[in-house]
């Protein structure tokens, strides 16, 4: 097996679960954290011991575990010098929990802000408030975490474009290295979702989320940051490297409940149930419940998908899809940089469906 430089570590635990969230996540599930850690070290020493160079700590809320279990779960793996140690927060962390997450090698934060609207946090189901955010960002700053990423959501409903301008003067004033910037989405089995369905909200017009897209792009580029990948924009220097591996399609380890991986040829995703989660891990054995052995073709147009939201870089594309690629191309929709192909701008915000033309039409 070639050398896996990658390690997701997955932590199921929030304080609330928010109504737009798909993720593997339980409210009010703390109690459990003693054999959680204990399962997932463990999980971790099942995986030949690599030393990773990217490490990505999500959930969930990684940052509500204690000083002890964040200890036992860094002791477990190894990490190189100048490895790129991300773990995710919500905005009411404290200071002291932020001076300690630097003791342990963490290097890069990323919030969950998702807007400095208070109105629009209520809307989200989020506990936090835009002081929260403001106050995150400066302790982080103070305690020696200069790499801080922002998530951020816009198509809220009810969310105005002077909500949206408003959030981009927020950001100005603060300038995180790195912003995620995503527009919501429905994802079935949400309460989001069921209220969608049952008309107790609106989804915001595609044409006006389309315009909120292009406003946000040209702003971040005229404070000087980089719009690297579809969603996402950094200043120089700090694009995520842990992101950039899965946009590659380069291979990593998924740890803990729900999470997935991808080794060789295979794609995994871990079960999304604790109790037989612990079971598994009781008995040393992988706690899958999925795995696909990828075809060469499969592979092929992973890579498409995924590098074809690379915005700079873009994604080598085989000659099978050379007649797709030429009839895309005539059509203003994709544009060739050196050897690769990439989405021509105006037609960023349409990824998703130029992508399934040119692997599925």
């Amino acid at each position: 097996m070639s050398q896996v430089k990658s390690l997701y570590i997955h932590i199921p635990f929030c304080e609330k679960k928010c109504p737009y969230c798909d993720f593997t996540a339980f409210q009010g599930a703390l109690h459990e954290e003693e054999r959680y850690v204990k399962a997932l070290v463990k999980e971790i020493g099942l995986y030949k011991k690599n030393r990773f160079e990217t490490v990505y700590i999500g959930g969930g809320t990684p940052t509500l575990l204690s000083r002890e279990s964040l200890k036992k779960i860094f002791s477990s793996f190894e990490f190189s010098e100048n490895a790129e140690i991300t773990i995710e927060s919500n905005p009411g962390v404290s200071k002291e929990k932020l001076t300690f997450l630097k003791t342990l090698g963490i290097n890069r934060i990323s919030f969950g802000a998702q807007s400095f609207q208070d109105k629009l946090l209520k809307i989200l189901g989020r506990a936090h408030t835009a002081e929260d955010i403001r106050n995150a960002v400066k302790w982080t700053r103070e305690v020696g975490i200069s790499n801080i990423n922002l998530d951020l959501i816009y198509a809220i409903p009810t969310q105005t474009t002077k909500d949206i301008e408003d959030d981009l003067q927020e950001i100005a004033k603060i300038l995180p290295t790195h912003i995620s910037y995503y527009s919501l989405i429905w994802e079935e089995g949400t309460k989001f979702h069921f209220d969608l369905k049952k008309n107790m909200v609106e989804e915001v017009d595609d044409e006006l989320e389309a315009s909120w897209y292009f406003k946000i792009d040209e702003f971040f580029s005229t404070l000087g940051y980089g719009h690297y990948e579809i969603s996402n924009f950094s200043q120089k220097g700090y694009e995520s490297n842990h992101n950039q591996v899965y946009w590659r399609n380069e291979m990593y380890f998924g740890v803990g409940l729900g999470a997935s991986g991808y080794i060789e040829n295979k794609r995994y995703s871990n079960i999304k149930k604790l109790y037989p989660y612990y079971e598994m891990i009781e008995k040393l054995t992988y706690p899958r419940e999925d795995v696909e052995i990828l075809s060469n073709e499969t592979i092929a147009q992973n890579k498409i998908m995924l590098g074809l939201r690379l915005i700079i870089e873009g994604a080598e594309v085989p000659k099978r899809y050379q007649k797709r690629l030429e009839a895309l191309e005539k059509l203003g929709k994709i544009e060739k940089i050196g050897k690769n192909y990439r989405i021509s701008k105006k037609y960023w915000y349409l990824s998703n469906q130029i992508i399934r033309e040119i692997i599925f039409d």
